[in-house]
């Protein structure tokens, strides 16, 4: 993968260089435990570009959770696409909210290391009601 060097010269990088360093941030945690009303309540603020749950993505996530033998074919397809959301997401942070990365929170970690992670710890019987009572 060719990396991109980003220079005071660089007329068409400049306005990346004057904003203070942009953040990947990821909600994690299990289903029902809250990832969704966190991501969707941090999403509204003005300095931060949310994706919550986008097909692709979740799809890639959710198979490697359950099958790890995929993560060799599907993690790099997925470390392609949060850079390019963080990108375009320049100024702003970028966030994620795809909750079965808790699966992959330790790979995420190691290849975005300036991340920030965002980990929903919920009582196991709130958890479970709330499965019974709204759905998985």
């Amino acid at each position: 993968m060719a990396r991109v060097t980003l220079r005071a010269s660089s007329c068409k990088w400049r306005h990346l260089l004057k904003y203070p360093v942009s953040k990947k941030i990821f909600i994690i945690g299990t289903g029902r435990s809250g990832t969704h009303w966190v991501a969707r309540t941090l999403a509204e603020h003005r300095e931060i570009r949310a994706t919550i749950e986008v097909k692709s993505a979740f799809d890639w996530v959710t198979r490697m959770a359950l099958d790890p033998a995929t993560r060799k074919r599907l993690f790099p397809r997925l470390v392609r696409y949060y850079r390019y959301q963080h990108f375009i997401s320049v100024p702003c942070h970028y966030m994620d909210k795809s909750h079965p990365n808790i699966w992959l929170a330790d790979q995420l970690a190691e290849t975005f290391s300036d991340a920030v992670f965002i980990g929903m710890q919920r009582n196991p019987y709130a958890t479970v009601a709330s499965m019974l009572i709204g759905g998985c």
